[in-house]
């Protein structure tokens, strides 16, 4: 069951994604080379030297292309030191967030 899940997945963002990506480098490769390397967009371009690493996400269906669940497993630890109260006497003191899952 868990194969098909990663299968499905896999033929959803190569249908969408990969041409998407496909039509990205294609554009990198011609106009891209028009930018200096210093320029705002030239800096952009450098996702071409990873591009291997990029598609994996495309080829593997159990690799995701966001950071989504790191940003929310982490999102309760800086919300934790954001939130610390400071009392009358300086102390300062936060809630203490545990991560059980």
């Amino acid at each position: 069951m868990l194969r098909n899940m990663y299968k499905e997945r896999k033929t959803k963002c190569w249908k969408l994604a990969g041409a998407i990506m496909d039509a990205m480098r294609a554009w990198i490769e011609t106009e891209g080379i028009k930018y200096s390397p210093n320029s705002q967009i030239g800096k952009a371009i450098i996702c071409l030297y990873p591009w291997d690493n990029m598609m994996k996400c495309l080829e593997y269906g159990r690799l995701l292309g966001d950071n989504n669940l790191a940003e929310n497993v982490i999102r309760p630890i800086t919300l934790g030191r954001l939130c610390g109260v400071q009392y009358k006497d300086g102390k300062i003191t936060s809630s203490v967030v545990t991560m059980g899952r």
